[in-house]
C-alpha cells in the first residue's frame, strides 16, 4: 500500500468525501424518518349504550353558523355526547336546497365533530343502524358484535359526501380545528401456493391509481382491497384512524402520520434505525478485524457495502413521490452502488487492492437481498437472522486470527 497511485488517491479521497456526504443525508433522513414515527394506540369498542355523557360545561369557542334547516340532526347527534352548540366544531352535510338530494331529507348530516367540552377530538358519523360515536375514549357503536358492515356503510355515507363537495351538492363547516383525509390498505402477497401474506397500508387513497393487481417483485403481488379503507382526522396533535379493526389514536399531527405510518410500504429501503445500528457495529468490527488481518480488500468493501445500503435508504425516501413508486426500489439500490463503487474502485486502483471492488458488490447483495425479503416476509427476522449470519462470520475470522497469531508466536 506504500505504492500508491497518488493521481486515483487523490480522486478517491474526493469521490468518497462526496459519496460520505451524501451518505449522511441519507442516514439524517432515515433517523429523522424512523424517530417521528407516532405511537399506536388500540381504544376500547363499546356499545353505544355505554356512552358516558359529558356534564362538563363547554368552554368559550365561537359556534358555527349552523343552517336552520339541519340544526335539529346536529344539535341532536352532539346531544348523544353531552355536547352543545359552542361545542361543535365540523359539520358535513348535504345541502338541502339540492334537488337531487331529496331522498336524504330527513338524514342530510353525514358527520360532526366535538371541538369543546370533554369530548374533544370526536367524529360522529351517520350510519343507517344508527350514530357511530369515534372518541379520544373509545369507539361506541350501535351494535358491536356487526361493527364491519356498519362501518362499511358509514364510510360509504361520508365519502361519497365529501366527494360531493367539488360539485356543491355538499357542504363542509368547520373551525378548522379538524383536518381529515380517506386511505386504503393493501395486500402483498408471495407466493401464494405457500399462502404467505403480508398487510401493509398504502398511500393516500385518491392518489394510488390502484389496478386490482400489480407485480412488485418476481413471485409477489400487490392485491388492492377496495372495501379495506379508513378515515383518518386530525385534532390537535392527537390523530385518530377508523377502521374496519376499530378506532386508533395516534400521539401525533396528522400530517406526521400520513408521513410515517402511511407512507409506502416499500419504503425506506433499508433496515428499521435500531437494526440499522447493529449492522453498523459489526461492519464496524469487520473492517477493524479485516484491517488488523491485513486483509485491506475486504476492509473496504464491507464497510463501504453498509454506507451504500444506507444511502439507498435514505434515497428510497427522498424519490418518493418524485417517481414512479414501482421503481424506486431498483432506483436506490443500483443508483448507491455504482455511487459507492467510484471510491472503492478509485482505492482498488490507488493501492491495487483487486478483491475490493468485487467483493463490495457480493457485501453489497446480500444487504440488498435482505432489504428485499423484510418487505415480503418478516422485517424483524429478516434482519435478525443477518445479523446472526454476519455475527458467526465475524467470529469466525476473529478466532481464525487469533490462531493465526498464536501459530506466529510459536514458531
Amino acid at each position: 500500500m506504500r505504492n500508491a497511485n497518488k493521481v486515483s488517491l487523490v480522486c478517491a479521497i474526493i469521490v468518497c468525501a462526496l459519496a460520505i456526504t451524501a451518505t449522511a443525508y441519507a442516514g439524517f433522513r432515515l433517523v429523522g424518518f424512523e424517530v417521528a414515527k407516532p405511537e399506536r394506540q388500540m381504544l376500547p369498542g363499546k356499545a353505544l349504550r355505554d356512552l358516558q355523557k359529558s356534564e362538563t360545561a363547554s368552554i368559550s369557542v365561537a359556534s358555527l353558523q349552523i343552517p336552520q334547516s339541519i340544526a335539529p340532526q346536529v344539535y341532536s347527534l352532539a346531544a348523544g355526547v353531552g355536547a352543545g352548540e359552542k361545542d361543535i366544531g365540523f359539520i358535513l352535510f348535504w345541502d338541502p336546497e339540492v334537488y337531487e338530494n331529496a331522498d336524504k331529507l330527513g338524514r342530510e348530516v353525514a358527520a360532526i365533530g366535538i371541538s369543546g367540552g370533554d369530548f374533544q377530538g370526536t367524529m360522529i358519523l351517520q350510519s343507517p343502524k344508527g350514530a357511530v360515536v369515534a372518541s379520544p375514549k373509545g369507539l361506541f357503536t350501535p351494535d358491536p358484535p356487526l361493527w364491519y358492515g356498519n362501518f362499511s356503510m358509514a364510510y360509504d355515507i361520508v365519502k361519497e359526501a365529501f366527494d360531493a363537495l367539488e360539485s356543491r351538492k355538499s357542504i363542509l363547516t368547520t373551525d378548522e380545528s379538524f383536518k381529515m383525509d380517506f386511505r386504503k390498505r393493501i395486500t402483498i402477497n408471495h407466493d401464494k401456493e405457500s399462502g404467505i401474506d403480508v398487510t401493509m397500508i398504502a398511500t393516500v387513497f385518491n392518489k394510488t391509481g390502484a389496478k386490482p393487481e400489480k407485480k412488485i417483485f418476481p413471485g409477489s403481488t400487490i392485491q388492492y382491497n377496495e372495501n379495506n379503507t379508513v378515515i383518518l382526522w386530525g385534532y390537535g396533535n392527537k390523530t385518530y384512524e377508523l377502521s374496519f379493526d376499530g378506532l386508533v389514536k395516534y400521539d401525533a399531527h396528522i400530517d406526521n402520520v400520513t408521513k410515517t405510518i402511511y407512507a409506502s410500504p416499500m419504503l425506506p429501503f433499508a433496515p428499521p434505525i435500531h437494526h440499522l445500528a447493529i449492522l453498523c457495529g459489526i461492519f464496524a468490527v469487520l473492517m477493524l478485524v479485516f484491517m488488523l488481518g491485513k486483509n485491506h480488500d475486504f476492509a473496504l468493501s464491507s464497510i463501504s457495502s453498509f454506507l451504500a445500503i444506507v444511502l439507498a435508504g435514505g434515497a428510497s425516501l427522498f424519490l418518493d413521490g418524485r417517481i414512479a413508486p414501482e421503481i424506486v426500489p431498483l432506483v436506490c439500490l443500483i443508483g448507491a452502488g455504482i455511487v459507492w463503487t467510484v471510491p472503492v474502485l478509485l482505492f482498488s486502483i490507488s493501492f491495487g487492492l483487486d478483491l475490493a471492488t468485487g467483493w463490495y458488490w457480493l457485501f453489497f447483495a446480500l444487504l440488498s437481498a435482505a432489504s428485499i425479503v423484510s418487505k415480503i416476509f418478516s422485517a424483524k427476522w429478516t434482519w435478525i437472522s443477518l445479523e446472526i449470519l454476519l455475527g458467526i462470520i465475524t467470529l469466525a475470522i476473529i478466532a481464525f486470527l487469533v490462531t493465526k497469531m498464536r501459530k506466529k508466536a510459536t514458531a
